[in-house]
Order: C-alpha cells, then structure tokens, then sequence
C-alpha cells in the first residue's frame, strides 16, 4: 500500500462596478447610476488511493482508485437607476426615475469515479487497463451518467531472449496498441434539458408614443428539449512502434491513430419555420479521423563539454463526417454528411456576361441563345 491523496481547491472571485453619467444640458433629468456585481466560485475535490505489490520480483501490480467532484457558480446583477436626486452622492434610492434591474446566473456539478490498473513483467510485457464513471448536471437527469474504458498494452521485444544478439546496438524495439475513450459535456448548456421561457420587458411605444411609459413584460415561446442527450463519446485507437538504437542515442517513434467522435450534439430534424422554435439538440452526429506521426530524435556530444539534441517530426490527419442528420445553417465551412472537415463550399461559374450579352443596357434583356438562370436577373 503506497497511501491515499486527497485535495480540495476553493476558487471565489467578485467584481464590482459603479458608474454615474451625467448627460448634457440640452437632455436635461437624463443622468442615470449604474451598479454590476460579479461572482464567480468554483469548488473542487479530488480523492483517490494507489495500492503497489510485486510478486516473485517479475511481476509488478498497481491499482489506483479515485474520487472527484466539480462545482462552478456564477451570478451577475445590474441594476440602472436613472434621474439621480444627487448626482454627487449617487444611489439606487435617489432616483426619481426609472430603475430597472437586470441579471444572469449559470451553475454545473460533474461527479466522478475513476480507477486505473497496471502490470508489467520484467519491463518486457506491459498492460493498463483504466475507467472513468461521470456525471453531469447538463444532461437530463436519466442520462447524466456514463462510463469510459480505456486499455493499453506493448511488448518490448527487445528484451527477449532471442534478441541477446542485437543488444550491443537496440536498446528497445516495442510495438504497442491502445484503445480509450472519454466523454465531452462542452457542446451542452447548462440547462438544454429544461424548456424554458424567456421573459423580456418591451415598451407599448406603439399605443401612446410614449418611449417611458407603458412596459409590459412579454414571455416567449418555449423551447424544444430531447429527452434523452447525453455525453459526447471519443474513441481513439493507436498502433505504434517506438525505438531507441546506439546506446538510446538515436530514438523514434511511428504512430497510426483512429478518433471516433460519436454522439454528437446537434439539430437532430429539420422542422418546419411556422412553429416557432428551433430543433433541440441530440446525439445524431459521428465524425472520424485519421492520421499518422513519426518522430526521430539523435542526441550527441561534441568533446566532454558540449552536448546537443536534434529531433524531427512528421505528421498528418483528415477529419470526415460519417452521420449529420441536418445542418440549418448551410454556411461557408459548415459541416456536410460525408464530406471531409475544413471543406470550403462555393458556386461554379461559366463565366462573366459582357455589354456584348445584352439587347441594350436600358432594359437588360439577353440575346437569345445567352444562357441564364430561370427566376434570376442578371442585372
């Protein structure tokens, strides 16, 4: 039993703003005092416990179990009192006239539990194996939970037996394959799960002219909310092969790597604009890249007193869409059904009309013959 750590981070911020505005003359009873308050606090906590034994010398364990917790708050308030008795003592309770009051909040909690295992055999075979369990207030509460495993494993062939003879020259020669997987709450609201109203304060000016006077509050159409989205999951998978030659002086590394991006959060129907409301959000995406690296590095030493690294690296990935069930937007660089990612999207043209394409400039009409487009002036 190695021991147990624990750790509690406290974070609490507030900012706080005042100002007073004292308009011209010519707008006279128009000065108005302006308070903003800011606060922000954010608790974490982290637990976790590492237990080591070895067997018959070779075989060495490891296990590794955890604990953490994540809080985040804030709030922000405005208040605006406007026609200040005292301009040089200004106060929310010196206004004699409109005083509105404006603010703001957010908060999340992610909870989770987390563990890790290794093995390796006299540093020739070599496993991990680990998970995590999270949670997230952002989803709805049946959804809010989920587990990502994750395992690795390498042979160092090097130090076999049968490689004695290459030992004067390779100091390792290890293939390895590794497969994760982690969840992403970033694409989430702090309450996409609630189908709120929005509530505005908007002026009758239309019935009296009147700009200040006649406020009526005004609640908008609630929203549309699946009722079941959930993390974001990405899968990576890599197969690699790193090296060490010449007393570890020349070393390298080739890798090929796969991430799966699943369950995206995104539009998940094209609905119809007389109803008023946007499609939620559901996991209906999926997205895949793949690429490859390859490093090199040699490290050498000139006489006893100068030594020196050179390194390269080389690498290169494409990222594709797999499944997009609707994309509303449809702008330049937007994300298409399988179409690669960073695609950029634009008409193809035939050519530019000419004076010579036209009857007369007057009316614009074409030549017979002029190819256009049905329902467009070319004008």
């Amino acid at each position: 039993y190695q021991k147990q750590m624990t750790d509690f981070t406290y974070f609490s911020g507030m900012w706080q703003a005042t100002d007073i505005q004292e308009t011209t003359k010519t707008i006279p009873s128009k000065d108005y005092y302006i308070a903003r308050h800011f606060f922000d606090t954010r608790n974490s906590f982290n637990a976790y416990a590492t237990y080591k034994i070895d067997v018959a010398q070779d075989h060495h364990f490891s296990l590794m179990a955890g604990f953490s917790q994540e809080d985040y708050d804030y709030k922000y308030y405005n208040t605006q009192a406007e026609e200040q008795a005292l301009i040089d003592i200004p106060s929310m309770g010196n206004a004699q006239g409109k005083v509105t009051v404006s603010d703001s909040y957010a908060d999340f909690g992610i909870r989770s539990g987390f563990f890790r295992f290794n093995y390796d055999y006299k540093g020739k075979y070599i496993l991990e194996v680990s998970g995590r369990y999270d949670g997230s207030s952002k989803f709805p509460k049946d959804s809010r939970f989920a587990f990502f495993p994750s395992f690795s494993m390498a042979w160092n062939v090097a130090e076999e037996n049968f490689m004695s003879g290459t030992r004067k020259w390779l100091n390792q020669l290890k293939p390895r394959f590794s497969y994760g997987s982690i969840g992403n709450q970033a694409s989430a609201g702090y309450y996409d799960y609630i189908a709120s109203m929005g509530l505005s304060t908007k002026s009758t000016v239309w019935l009296n002219g009147n700009d200040d006077a006649n406020y009526v509050t005004q609640l908008g159409t609630p929203g549309l909310v699946s009722a079941n989205f959930t993390w974001e999951t990405i899968t990576t998978s890599n197969v690699g092969l790193d090296f060490a030659l010449f007393n570890n002086r020349l070393t390298g590394m080739f890798e090929w790597f796969q991430r799966d991006t699943k369950d995206i959060l995104s539009e998940g129907v094209d609905l119809p604009g007389v109803l008023g409301v946007a499609a939620p959000n559901q996991n209906v995406g999926k997205m895949r890249t793949r690429g490859w690296e390859l490093q090199l590095g040699w490290r050498g030493n000139i006489g006893e007193k100068v030594q020196y690294n050179v390194g390269f690296n080389l690498w290169d990935y494409k990222s594709k869409v797999m499944k997009l069930n609707f994309n509303s937007s449809k702008s330049l660089g937007s994300l298409y059904e399988g179409m690669d990612v960073g695609e950029i999207w634009g008409y193809l043209y035939d050519g530019f009309y000419t004076v010579e394409d036209f009857k007369d400039t007057s009316s614009w009409e074409l030549v017979d013959g002029v190819p256009t487009l049905q329902g467009y002036s070319p004008r």
